[in-house]
């Protein structure tokens, strides 16, 4: 019992956004419009490490907790995180981002964010149950 509350506690205080399964997470992606920075925050690596940590520190104490929605989201966080990291280290993904859209102002980068976290959510369903992506 005192693990779980541990968890809990680390869940509510320290990885705000880590609660839950993970796959309504990713389902608000196809809501948020392009650009949103809830999309970014949704997907970040601390949440990514959160979901992890506090997923396996639940299981190691008895939680039963599925392995899908964790997957999902988690998958979602590195492919937006992989994106992130080419746009800060080559200039080409960098240009591709403030690329202006066909319709419409601004740039393309709340565009491929979101598409990001769509196909890393594929990916993560994918993985969790042994299924290839085609």
């Amino acid at each position: 019992p005192f693990g779980l509350t541990f968890t809990v506690l680390l869940t509510r205080t320290c990885f705000d956004g880590t609660a839950g399964s993970g796959i309504p997470l990713e389902m608000t992606a196809f809501i948020l419009a392009d650009g949103d920075p809830n999309l970014a925050r949704i997907f970040s690596a601390r949440i990514m490490v959160g979901k992890v940590a506090l997923t396996l520190l639940g299981q190691l104490c008895g939680a039963s907790s599925g392995r899908e929605g964790p997957t999902v989201q988690v998958a979602s966080s590195l492919l937006v995180l992989v994106l992130r990291c080419g746009e800060r280290l080559l200039p080409s993904v960098r240009r591709l981002l403030d690329a202006p859209p066909r319709h419409g102002s601004g740039t393309m980068r709340g565009v491929y964010l979101r598409d990001a976290a769509l196909i890393g959510g594929a990916a993560g369903v994918s993985g969790a149950f042994n299924t290839p992506l085609g």
